[in-house]
């Protein structure tokens, strides 16, 4: 997060967003009308995703009308290209889901505990 901070206010950009990858277990299908043409691993594709982290400036308030959410003002920023987006190599798993939360119990209880990163040493 420090270094998320700090390219962000090196920056101009009034928005700043943390860019993941799918840890799922979906694929990315290539697809001609109603035909498979190809399919990876979305893990493996490049495909990103919002990772829900972010940072702004003030002046990004000013983007904000009534009844938005998030979303709006981000893709009024990005068609200025205001938007820093900082991918993240790393480990992300969000908890969105009961399965996610099944699926990250299952793996603490593994030791398989990357984002616990006072132990880990990340």
């Amino acid at each position: 997060p420090a270094k998320f901070i700090e390219n962000f206010e090196k920056s101009d950009a009034v928005a700043s967003l943390m860019a993941v990858r799918s840890w799922h277990s979906y694929h990315r299908l290539d697809l001609d009308g109603d035909r498979l043409v190809d399919m990876e691993p979305i893990c493996d594709s490049d495909v990103w995703f919002n990772g829900g982290f972010f940072a702004f400036r003030k002046e990004f308030l000013d983007l904000i009308q009534p009844g938005d959410d998030v979303i709006e003002p981000l893709q009024l920023a990005a068609k200025e290209g205001k938007v820093l987006v900082q991918k993240h190599e790393g480990f992300f798993a969000a908890m969105d889901t009961f399965k996610d939360k099944v699926e990250l119990d299952a793996r603490y209880e593994r030791g398989d505990t990357p984002w616990v990163v006072w132990k880990n040493g990340g």
